[in-house]
């Protein structure tokens, strides 16, 4: 009994096949969040973002996530809005390497005016997806021998290595709200696996579509300290994913944050009852430079609590200028501590590039 909750939970939480990875710190990889942050940093301006999460599991591993986002706002514009371009990367693999999946997408995302307080973005992200999985690593039941072990080649050696390819598309919509003529709320949505391609290599299965909510709140902030609350609801298929993250920044350098997600799916959650705690540390080097690393452990579950344990390293950099030039009009600037008079208008450069709050 303890084996199979084992291997229900890995099927579950591990992201094998049909679900897909989430970040604890979700908050810090935005173009892995939503398609519509493409080119949300101003127009001219280039937005880098990578991370690499590893989990430790009671079985054999390790598994693997990392994600690699740059998104640019070119030097077009109209008076309706601000156009955003950008690709993202990740690569997930588990048990060794054995299974690997790639996705690769291209970001493209538009961000207009709603109101003088607001503004709202769309962003798409078609792309591929790769999997590949390496034969020659298993051991199959011909090849075992009852007195001399693992003796002979198996029948399966030919097929080293299997590849699948197929379409992946996302889609993303987000709305800011000002106050103060500062970033205040921002809630988006994202979808997914849109075209829920059939991808495999032993058997077929379907991506199965995911559905994410999420937001973020700023609670307080001055020249001291900066408190931002977030949240994220994500459903694909049966399994369901509940995250809340709170950040506390101290003189817009040295920030904490800590974190609650519960992972469940009515085939399991009755059985196994997980719930994880998260804690980040990032420091802002400068107001372009950003590095973060969190620990995630379960703290629930009847028969493996305690035993995951995984981490998370990441970076956010910023070009600290327009590459356009001062002739162009400011983007939508969602920097916490850039002031937000007009979208669209002309303020000075002073401030831009700094790593945004939204």
């Amino acid at each position: 009994m303890r084996a199979l909750l084992l291997f229900l939970f890995i099927g579950f939480v591990t992201i094998v096949k049909s679900q897909d990875p989430i970040m604890a710190q979700f908050q810090f990889q935005k173009l892995e969040l939503n398609p519509a942050y493409g080119g949300h940093s101003g127009t001219g301006m280039f937005h880098l973002s990578s991370a690499t999460r590893t989990s430790f599991y009671p079985v054999r591993g390790p598994f693997n996530f990392s994600t690699f986002a740059l998104d640019f706002s070119p030097c077009l514009q109209s008076n309706l809005g601000i156009l955003g371009t950008g690709v993202l990367i990740n690569r997930e693999t588990q048990g060794d390497g054995y299974y690997t999946k790639i996705r690769v997408g291209l970001n493209l995302a538009y961000t207009i005016k709603t109101s003088k307080f607001s503004s709202l973005s769309f962003g798409v992200r078609p792309g591929i997806i790769q999997q590949s999985i390496n034969w020659d690593e298993f051991t199959f039941s011909d090849q075992l021998d009852p007195l001399n072990g693992i003796s002979r080649p198996s029948f399966n050696h030919g097929a080293v290595l299997d590849l699948s390819t197929s379409k992946d598309f996302d889609i993303g919509i987000k709305y800011n709200i000002y106050k103060d003529k500062k970033p205040k709320t921002m809630i988006g949505l994202s979808v997914f696996n849109l075209i829920q391609s059939k991808i495999g290599l032993f058997s077929e299965y379907t991506l199965k579509r995911r559905f994410s909510l999420h937001g973020s709140i700023m609670v307080n902030k001055n020249k001291q300290y900066i408190h931002k609350s977030n949240f994220r609801l994500d459903a694909q298929g049966d399994n369901r994913f509940i995250g809340l993250n709170q950040e506390f920044m101290f003189k817009k350098q040295l920030g904490f944050a800590g974190g609650f997600s519960i992972p469940f799916s009515r085939t399991i959650s009755n059985d196994i009852n997980l719930y994880f705690v998260s804690f980040a540390s990032y420091y802002q080097f400068n107001p372009s430079f950003q590095m973060y690393v969190s620990y995630e452990n379960n703290i629930g579950g009847r028969t493996i609590k305690g035993k995951t344990s995984s981490f998370e390293i990441g970076i956010i950099i910023g070009t600290i200028g327009s590459l356009c030039g001062n002739s162009l009009k400011e983007a939508f600037d969602f920097n916490n501590n850039h002031i937000i008079s007009k979208p669209l208008s002309c303020p000075d450069f002073e401030g831009r590039g700094k790593i945004e709050s939204f």
